[in-house]
C-alpha cells in the first residue's frame, strides 16, 4: 500500500476509504409510477419527480466501496459503477417529461357515448326538429335564433366563440350578445360549410378549396415560358451539331 502524501491530513488510505463512504447507499424501492387515469395525476407525477431526483442525488453522493490496488476506489470505477446503478432510475425521469405536454389535451376528452345514449340523444332531437317543423320553424331560423343569442349546446372548450356567463349558465346562455354582422358571417360560413365546429375535439385541417393560393404573376410566367422554351431549342441544336461531327 503506497504511503499518503506529506501535505495531506489523512493519515493512511483506508482512513480516506472510510472518509469517502460517510454517506450510505440508498436501500429504499424505486418511486412507483403514478396510474395515468389517476384524478391526482399532476400532484402525484410531481412527488413521483422528487423521488427520483432526491435518489439520484442519494446516489451520486454515495461511494462504492471497492478495493482497489492501493485500497482506494479509482475514479473511473466508481463513475462507472455508480453510472450502472443509476442508469434504469435517469431513463424513467427522462422518460417522464414526454407524457406532461399531452396531459392537458387529453383531460379534455370525455368517455364516448354507448349506443343506447346515441339512439336516446337522436330520438329526443328529432322530436324536438319535428315539433319544431309543425310550429313553423326552419333549420336556418333556428341556427340564427342561437347565434343571436349566443346560445350554444355545448361547453366551451376548445373554441373562443362559445362565451358563456359561467358553469352555473342552465340556459347557456351568454351575456355577451353578438352584432348583426357578426351573425350574419357565422350563418354564412355554416351553411357554406367552410367551418365545422367540432367542441372538445382537435381541429380538422382546413380544406384545400379555401387555403391562400398566392396570385401568380403573368408576366414572370410568360418570361419563364420563353426561357424554357429557349433552353429546349439550344438542346436540339447542340445534339444536332453534335451528331453531324460525329
Amino acid at each position: 500500500m503506497d504511503p499518503p502524501s506529506p501535505d495531506s491530513t489523512i493519515s493512511s488510505a483506508s482512513a480516506f476509504d472510510e472518509l469517502a463512504l460517510d454517506v450510505p447507499l440508498p436501500t429504499d424501492p424505486l418511486p412507483v409510477r403514478p396510474p395515468f387515469e389517476s384524478p391526482t395525476w399532476y400532484r402525484d407525477t410531481w412527488l413521483y419527480a422528487q423521488a427520483l431526483r432526491d435518489r439520484i442525488k442519494a446516489r451520486r453522493q454515495a461511494r462504492a466501496k471497492v478495493q482497489g490496488k492501493v485500497g482506494i476506489t479509482p475514479w473511473h470505477q466508481r463513475t462507472r459503477l455508480r453510472g450502472q446503478r443509476d442508469r434504469a432510475i435517469r431513463h424513467e425521469f427522462c422518460r417522464l417529461g414526454s407524457h406532461l405536454p399531452h396531459r392537458e389535451s387529453r383531460a379534455l376528452l370525455l368517455p364516448s357515448p354507448t349506443c343506447q345514449q346515441r339512439k336516446r340523444w337522436v330520438d329526443l332531437a328529432v322530436a324536438a326538429l319535428r315539433q319544431l317543423q309543425v310550429d313553423g320553424f326552419t333549420g336556418v331560423g333556428v341556427l340564427r335564433t342561437l347565434f343571436e343569442r349566443s346560445i350554444q349546446p355545448l361547453k366551451a372548450r376548445a373554441y373562443p366563440m362559445f362565451e358563456y356567463a359561467g358553469p352555473t349558465d342552465l340556459t347557456r346562455e351568454s351575456e355577451v350578445e353578438l352584432e348583426r354582422t357578426e351573425v350574419e358571417v357565422r350563418m354564412k360560413a355554416v351553411l357554406k360549410n367552410e367551418v365545422r365546429i367540432n367542441v372538445g375535439l382537435a381541429n380538422h385541417p382546413q380544406p384545400r378549396s379555401l387555403t391562400y393560393n398566392p396570385p401568380h404573376d403573368e408576366g414572370k410566367k410568360e418570361a419563364n415560358r420563353a426561357k424554357a422554351e429557349q433552353q429546349r431549342v439550344e438542346k436540339r441544336e447542340k445534339e444536332r451539331r453534335k451528331a453531324a461531327q460525329a
